[in-house]
């Protein structure tokens, strides 16, 4: 758990830095990029900090009252990756449909006001634990709050992508873009499916956490089915931005807007020269003899 939860942190605090400093993302993708980052850092930090190391050195601390708060705070964390993955899905849902509309409808205000809605969120439904007794909340927790609320907004969120799928191929296949317009279609097809497989990885993980792991008996797979695969998913939700934005793993991620704007100069600079030894030339023809 402590290698894991390691790895999944260092990902996470990667793809945050990354993302803070490529500008292809945008101002409000990638605020919710890293809003997703930082849900994930904790629920890894948790895993990997205090679960992993409380459990093999204290097993018995976890049924006090302060050793509780370790799943309160991974409560915490899943619910804000959670609504975050949906702000996910609607930001890419608006660029699509209303690709007009979209820098009003996302832009950093707005962005931050769903956010902070998406945090409130999560900390009010840890709250009531605190003021309730966590015996009392158990069987609703378990069903209400944690599976079905889950799988409520995962099926929205796949319904979503899959339309959001389907106006993305209608519109490629009408649409003769400029060469600045391909680039464009294809960093949103790209972020599209960075949605869509996250979306994935977090299906999977409500599957072997609340299904699969009820048809095991022994320990160690039903562990496996539960604390590893949330692990797993918080890694995975990192791994999926590094493998799926090949400007994250460059070395130095502040140059890449630099070097477009050099590229843009120097194409800039290239033109006027020969604009004006065009010029010149013609200038020359023209004097007499």
């Amino acid at each position: 758990m402590l290698t894991v939860g390691t790895i999944g942190v260092l990902i996470n605090i990667f793809v945050i830095y990354g993302v803070s400093k490529v500008k292809s993302f945008g101002e409000s993708f990638g605020k919710i990029v890293i809003s997703q980052s930082l849900a994930n850092c904790g629920n890894a930090a948790v895993f990997g900090l205090l679960v992993g190391p409380i459990t093999f050195s204290c097993p018995k601390f976890h049924s006090t009252y302060w050793g509780a708060r370790c799943g309160q705070l991974l409560i915490l964390f899943w619910n804000a990756d959670l609504f975050s993955h949906l702000v996910t899905t609607m930001n890419r849902f608006c660029s699509t449909f209303f690709p007009f509309k979209y820098p009003k409808i996302f832009d950093v205000r707005m962005t931050k006001f769903y956010l902070s809605i998406v945090w409130i969120i999560a900390v009010c439904q840890v709250l009531a634990y605190f003021s309730v007794s966590p015996d009392l909340l158990r069987p609703l927790r378990r069903s209400l709050l944690d599976l079905y609320l889950s799988l409520t907004v995962i099926g929205f969120i796949t319904v979503v992508d899959l339309i959001t799928l389907v106006k993305l191929k209608i519109v490629s296949k009408k649409v003769n873009d400029q060469q600045e317009d391909r680039k464009r279609r294809r960093r949103e097809i790209r972020f599209f499916f960075q949605t869509l497989s996250q979306a994935t990885i977090m299906i999977t993980e409500l599957t072997f956490y609340f299904y699969i792991s009820n048809m095991i008996i022994n320990k160690w797979l039903k562990f496996a089915c539960t604390s590893v695969a949330w692990m797993l998913l918080q890694m995975s939700d990192g791994l999926v931005v590094l493998i799926l934005n090949k400007e994250l793993r460059s070395r130095h991620p502040r140059s890449v807007s630099s070097v477009a704007m050099t590229k843009a100069a120097s194409r800039s600079y290239a033109v006027s020269t020969r604009t004006e030894q065009t010029s010149n030339n013609q200038e020359s023809s023209a004097a007499p003899n």
